[in-house]
């Protein structure tokens, strides 16, 4: 069996927390110097931003001590891609999010080209982090790290920790599992315990297969985990689909759910309109099938943070994963992947996703930053339809301030009303009679660009965006919602529209 937690390197005790924090004061010191000088037009009032630099997808998110915390992929150097850190939020209330410093940055053997990333969870009064260790191979560093990540040779990818007592100041503990053999796409573990266990899953795809697939792991001990021992829990039937990135697992109102962004659905009609997707399976998980692990072996060195013990017979086990709802995209916008999830202190079940895309133009990357992370939403489960909605939390009420009220009124073929003047950030809560309306098309303008309208022939709700000069143009739909009154509640932030359908 091999050793699945690997101890710091051969280096002098500290030596490398020393590094480390080096490499944090410089992205942070960059971070704070380019944020004086960022253009802010652009830029959220209400919504998680970097304060310089590349926002990648969230991970990490978790309540801890009373606080809330969300991590997410960072470039605190330039405002694209690259060496990705760990950037971090915290807040007491979901609604106004504090930016702390830096969780981590890459450097060490096990990620020295990338944090990439993961899940936290707290436990023993401590906060873990569980992320994938990045390293370009050899060939690839000579080129500068510019070989393609879809090419299985040209990196290492491996499931590492890192710890934290006061939440902000973490230091690295190693690798915890490796990936089998056949693996090199391997990322975004996903850490929870249930039945007396910690689980793992990660996104993975093979060599022979190439196709994208959810890996699980098991163990007793948080720090120990046995890499030799694991299960195809998932595998997509779409022969397109080479990836499932940043998975997640839950249980909503008694069902279990795993939410996970493949790579490479195609288009189809209104669906998967974007260049990856994000969505969800429902089901049902048994994990009667495990067997416990044998104990301890008396005399044998204790596991732990020293990283000096090993996985001593790792158990026999198989678990399934029985599917009731195939697959679903969460959201039907432009600009939505890699979401994860955060329950609350009273028990909901919160999302959270990066609200951008790969390949986007990101135009604020001129303005010294990109990329901007949803607001939290609340997810429910339609006892009527089976599927999952997203609301509006009740704490963003917090955000509001002065109001004004629309009396109901008629409005005539070929007119329009002026809703709201010089706001550029708000909140707009309206609704139509889509009963009487003869209209084919009537909706709200929002801005010189967007455009949310009801196309009555078509039955469908359109989100339209049309900025040829930033490269941003298409239009995104869903269906007409059964009922009389179509009710929509949109939030606005200066260049971001989130709307949420009755």
């Amino acid at each position: 069996m091999t050793l699945a937690f690997t101890p710091k390197r051969d280096i002098e005790e500290g030596q490398q927390d020393t590094s480390h924090t080096e490499r944090l004061e410089l992205a942070n010191h960059t971070v704070m110097k380019a944020w004086s000088l960022l253009s802010k037009r652009w830029y959220p009032d209400y919504h998680m931003a970097p304060f310089s630099g590349w926002m990648g997808v969230p991970g990490g998110l978790c309540h801890h001590n009373g606080v809330y915390h969300v991590f997410y992929q960072h470039n605190p150097f330039r405002e694209n891609w690259g060496p990705m850190h760990w950037g971090h939020f915290t807040s007491e209330d979901l609604v106004h999010w504090n930016p702390q410093p830096i969780a981590l940055a890459p450097g060490e053997s096990f990620d020295h080209d990338g944090c990439f990333s993961g899940s936290s969870v707290s436990y023993d009064n401590k906060i873990y982090i569980f992320y994938t260790g990045h390293t370009w191979c050899t060939e690839t560093k000579k080129g500068g790290g510019s070989a393609s990540v879809g090419d299985g040779t040209s990196f290492y990818q491996q499931q590492c920790v890192a710890v934290s007592s006061d939440g902000v100041n973490f230091e690295k503990l190693g690798v915890v599992v490796r990936p089998p053999p056949g693996y090199v796409h391997f990322r975004d573990p996903k850490v929870w315990q249930q039945d007396g266990r910690w689980w793992m899953v990660c996104g993975a795809r093979d060599v022979t297969k190439d196709l994208g697939q959810l890996l699980l792991f098991t163990t007793q001990d948080l720090l120990c985990w046995d890499d030799t021992n694991w299960q195809v829990i998932g595998m997509t039937e779409d022969k397109n689909v080479f990836m499932w990135e940043c998975p997640d697992f839950f249980q909503l109102d008694e069902r279990d759910v795993f939410v996970y962004s493949p790579q490479g659905v195609r288009k189809v009609g209104y669906a998967n309109r974007n260049r990856f997707q994000s969505g969800y399976l429902l089901g049902s998980w048994d994990t009667s099938l495990v067997e416990p692990a044998p104990p301890q072996v008396k005399g044998e060195a204790p596991r732990g943070p020293a990283g000096r013990g090993r996985a001593i017979g790792g158990p026999r086990w198989l678990t399934s994963f029985d599917v009731t709802q195939r697959f679903r995209e969460l959201d039907r916008g432009h600009d939505f992947y890699a979401p994860q999830t955060l329950s609350t202190m009273d028990g909901r079940q919160l999302i959270i996703g990066w609200m951008d895309m790969w390949e986007s133009p990101m135009p604020t990357r001129e303005h010294g930053w990109s990329g901007c992370l949803t607001l939290p939403r609340e997810l429910i489960l339609d006892s009527l339809t089976g599927s999952i909605r997203m609301v509006p939390p009740k704490e963003l009420q917090q955000l509001r301030c002065a109001q004004a009220t629309i009396p109901v009124q008629r409005i005539l073929e070929s007119t329009d009303r002026l809703l709201v003047e010089e706001c550029t950030a708000y909140e707009l809560d309206i609704a139509f009679n889509t009963e009487t309306s003869t209209a084919e098309k009537y909706g709200l303008w929002l801005g010189s660009g967007a455009e949310l309208y009801v196309d009555a022939q078509s039955k469908r709700l359109v989100l339209n965006r049309h900025y040829p000069q930033y490269m941003l143009s298409g239009y995104r739909s869903c269906e007409m919602p059964a009922g009389v009154l179509l009710q929509l509640h949109v939030f606005i932030d200066r260049s971001s529209i989130e709307v949420f359908v009755n």
